[in-house]
């Protein structure tokens, strides 16, 4: 394998590369974004027995 050769293997290998790496960017540019509308679902209110606390205080 002369230069001549192995210039053009290269120079088509760096082409290739850098086509690789525009078309990765467009795809990023051009993709839609996550959507993040989650619903948050409610917090249900937790009533605590004091007398219940206090029994467990109790067995320690």
């Amino acid at each position: 394998m002369n230069r001549r050769e192995l210039l053009i293997i290269s120079v088509g290998i760096f082409m290739t590369i850098i086509a690789w790496v525009v078309a990765d960017v467009y795809h990023a540019q051009s993709q839609d974004t996550i959507d993040t509308t989650i619903a948050v679902p409610p917090i249900k209110s937790i009533s605590v027995n004091k007398d219940l606390i206090q029994s467990i205080r109790m067995r320690e």
